[in-house]
């Protein structure tokens, strides 16, 4: 009796840390979410060609990324916007990368 009362036990435990940590996961996705459609609310607006829409997209991905690196590129890229047309951003963008990938700049 008394091991059946401590595998229930063990069992309501192991159930409330799992729906737990899915909460928490949940949490966090809704938060960078939203940090993510803000970084698109400010940057994109109509007189946007597709193309730089989607760099935008991309920029505000690597943005609310853990890695600093691609945050750093994201931040290069973004300084970028509205500054040029399609063809230059894209060489710009790229050299973000290169710059921040491929070297050891901060």
């Amino acid at each position: 009796m008394i091991l059946k009362f401590q595998v229930k036990l063990i069992i309501l435990f192991i159930c409330f840390f799992v729906s737990n940590e899915v909460k928490s996961d949940q949490e966090t996705q809704n938060e960078e979410d939203n940090k993510r459609f803000a970084c698109i609310e400010k940057y994109i607006n109509k007189d946007l060609e597709k193309g730089e829409k989607q760099i935008i997209y991309r920029a505000c991905e690597r943005l609310i990324s853990k890695n600093e690196k691609k945050q750093k590129i994201a931040k290069c890229t973004l300084k970028e916007i509205g500054k040029h047309s399609l063809t230059v951003l894209i060489v710009k963008q790229n050299n973000c990368v290169h710059h921040f990938m491929y070297h050891k700049y901060k």
